[in-house]
């Protein structure tokens, strides 16, 4: 199992940043690697959706539940994974200042010890890419929202 947590500043206010991580629907548009969400209920605790991802150049189905909604502060879920894998993303935001601060934790387990010791570097270092893309993207689609990584 290997755990890791992105943390980073914003002047982007709450509202926009909390948009971003809870419009579901729109993450194949600054989400890496994603390139489809299959999703009929609604943004809500419970809720089941799935992304179709790419992983290793295959195209794969990923479901995922929603653990956690607190609006404008927390969203979090659950996956299943291939070959029994399980993976968790916590996505806080709380005010900072004039702008917000964005904590990601994600902790995932790919089911067997050899496949974590093998492929948990290389997925890790997918994740921090995806995560980091997500706060670029704020940054570059409203001008002046430089964020800062604090980890």
């Amino acid at each position: 199992m290997r755990t890791f947590t992105i943390t980073a500043t914003s002047p982007a206010s709450v509202d926009l940043v909390w948009k971003y991580y809870s419009s579901i629907h729109n993450y194949p548009a600054y989400v890496p690697f994603l390139k489809k969400i299959i999703m009929t209920d609604p943004v809500a605790e419970g809720s089941y959706w799935e992304d179709v991802t790419v992983i290793l150049w295959i195209p794969m189905t990923i479901p995922h539940i929603i653990t956690s909604l607190k609006p404008q502060q927390e969203i979090s879920f659950t996956m299943t994974l291939p070959f029994h894998g399980t993976m968790s993303h916590v996505y806080g935001v709380k005010k900072h200042g004039e702008g917000s601060r964005v904590q990601c934790t994600i902790t995932f387990d790919l089911g067997n010890p050899v496949i974590n010791f093998l492929l948990g570097a290389l997925l890790e270092r997918r994740l921090r890419y995806m995560v980091t893309s997500i706060l670029q993207t704020i940054e570059q689609n409203h001008a002046g929202t430089v964020l800062q990584t604090i980890s």
